[in-house]
């Protein structure tokens, strides 16, 4: 069965990658609000791909392949708390 989000129960999505974290809107079977920004901060170009794992309700985890499906790892991947 193929899953999906649905966009009247879920309007906003949180996607992280590494330690950053941006909200985003779904309009219809798009996401709007801040995915420009999301692809400029991570580089994106035509050819790569992005996996979305579930980490909680409404929020996902970003994976981004280059297009060799080599996964890009960026400088705010590896956060150190204190």
């Amino acid at each position: 069965m193929r899953q999906g989000i649905n966009p009247e129960r879920t309007p906003v999505l949180k996607l992280t990658t590494g330690c950053k974290t941006i909200s985003t809107i779904i309009e219809g079977k798009y996401i709007t609000d801040n995915w420009n920004v999301f692809t400029e901060e991570h580089d994106m170009k035509p050819g790569h791909i992005i996996v979305f794992l579930a980490t909680a309700k409404a929020e996902y985890t970003a994976l981004i392949f280059k297009n060799t499906n080599v996964e890009r790892i960026y400088p705010w991947y590896h956060c150190h708390y204190t």
